[in-house]
C-alpha cells in the first residue's frame, strides 16, 4: 500500500526488464539499456540500443515513462543522449533484427531447474545433489543448437509454463524431442 502523499515517481527497478510493443529496458546497477523492438525478429531490419552508464536512477523515471509511451527511435536517443550533460555516459550499437527476441523471455526457477527461453535461444540447468541429502549438487547446462530449435523451445514453454519448474532432466529431455527441439 502507498501512503498517499508518496509522490515518488515510478522507476524501473534494479535487475528488472519493462517492455512495450517498441522498446525493452534492462536497469542493470550501474547501467540502463533500451533495445528498439520495431524490427525485433525480422530478417534484413536493424534494431537501435542505447545504454546509459553511470548513476542512473536520476534517469530511469524518464526511460520507463518513454518506453510506456512508446517514443520513437529519434525521441528516444535525443533524450538518452543529453544525459552526458550530467556526467554519464551514452552509447549507441544496432543489431540484427533477427538477433532481437520480439517477444519477452521466459524466466523459470525451481528447486532443481532453471533457465531462460527466448525465440532465439534457450538455456536450461538442472541440478542433482550427489549425495542424496541436499549437499554437493552436480549441474547440467543445456542449450538449444540453432535458432530453429529456440523458437520451437519457446513456443512449447509458452505452453508449459507452469510445468517447468518440477520437471526433472529426463522429463525435459522427452518433451523436447517430442517437438523435435535439439539440445546440447
Amino acid at each position: 500500500m502507498t501512503a498517499a502523499n508518496d509522490t515518488a515517481a515510478p522507476t524501473i527497478a534494479l535487475g528488472t526488464t519493462v517492455e512495450s510493443t517498441t522498446w525493452r529496458a534492462h536497469r542493470y546497477s550501474d547501467s540502463i539499456r533500451v533495445t528498439s523492438l520495431r524490427g525485433a525478429g525480422k530478417v534484413g531490419k536493424r534494431c537501435p540500443e542505447f545504454t546509459v552508464m553511470g548513476a542512473v536512477e536520476a534517469i530511469a523515471p524518464a526511460v520507463l515513462w518513454a518506453v510506456e509511451e512508446g517514443a520513437n527511435v529519434e525521441t528516444m536517443r535525443a533524450m538518452l543522449a543529453d544525459v552526458v550533460l550530467a556526467g554519464l555516459e551514452f552509447y549507441e550499437s544496432e543489431k540484427r533484427g533477427v538477433d532481437v527476441p520480439a517477444r519477452p523471455a521466459i524466466k523459470v526457477r525451481g528447486a532443481l531447474m532453471h533457465g531462460t527461453s527466448t525465440e532465439t535461444e534457450t538455456l536450461v540447468s538442472f541440478s542433482f545433489y550427489l549425495d542424496g541429502k541436499g549437499g554437493m549438487t552436480q549441474d547440467t547446462l543445456l542449450a538449444t543448437h540453432k535458432r530453429a530449435d529456440a523458437a520451437r523451445a519457446y513456443a512449447w514453454a509458452q505452453a508449459n509454463e507452469a510445468r517447468l519448474p518440477t520437471m526433472t532432466l529426463a522429463q525435459f529431455r522427452a518433451e523436447m524431442a517430442a517437438i523435435g527441439a535439439r539440445f546440447s
